[in-house]
């Protein structure tokens, strides 16, 4: 923290787990390093992060283990990788059609596929929770079609960009023969980095408060 301060870096981001009983003074002066502006870090709750891995297939013992894996995504040390979060899944854009509608030029470059899963505008919702429901609706759809294609294409990985020697240090692949791209890992996932979750949250706040608590405009406005 220190080094990082001083030399005022951005990059590479300094990657920080938290638990109940995490030192005081540890988390007093990540506060302090915050709260000074230098806010290049990546905050892990213990508790948080290792109920989930275990709700998805992974021992204790080694969700214990985890670590950033990049950017945010978390992963067991040694025993996974994300396969690079390559897909980004821009929440805030879905918000924008769902009030907008697409522009010209996006339906111009749209397809048949495309215009199938894009969010559907909610012209005259009566209340907030007509509007929030059929908001999230749309995000539903949107995820699952990014997720769609994630599977569909994401399956050619192991022969586009098979990864033997980084593979060959990942825990079961030599004993499965297979690179981690194929599915030889102990734990073997795909990922999306949804991003934009505090546009959409702000949004959906300023909606229900000026628009239907304060009504200061119009649900087309």
């Amino acid at each position: 923290i220190e080094a990082h301060e001083e030399l005022n870096l951005a990059i590479p981001k300094i990657n920080c787990r938290i638990a109940k009983n995490s030192p005081k003074t540890y988390v007093d002066r990540l506060s302090q390093s915050i709260l000074s502006g230098h806010n290049v870090y990546a905050l892990f709750s213990d508790e948080a992060v290792i109920a989930g891995l275990t709700a998805n297939g992974k021992s204790l013992e080694d969700a214990r283990c985890y670590v950033n894996g990049g950017c945010q995504e978390t992963m067991v040390e040694g025993q996974e990788h994300s396969a690079g979060v390559y897909v980004y899944f821009n929440m805030p854009k879905v918000m924008d059609i769902t009030l907008n509608g697409l522009t010209e030029e996006e339906y111009a470059k749209s397809t048949e596929y495309s215009r199938a899963v894009f969010p559907k505008p909610i012209e005259e919702p009566k209340d907030f929770e007509e509007f929030y429901n059929k908001f999230m609706e749309n995000l539903k759809t949107s995820i699952s079609a990014v997720l769609g294609l994630r599977v569909k294409y994401g399956k050619h990985w192991r022969n586009v960009h098979p990864c033997p020697f980084f593979s060959a240090t990942l825990s079961d692949c030599i004993k499965n023969g297979a690179d981690y791209t194929a599915g030889g890992a102990r734990y073997n996932r795909s990922t999306i980095g949804a991003v934009g979750l505090a546009t959409v949250v702000d949004s959906l706040y300023t909606i229900s408060e000026m628009v239907f608590k304060r009504k200061r405009f119009s649900k087309s406005a």
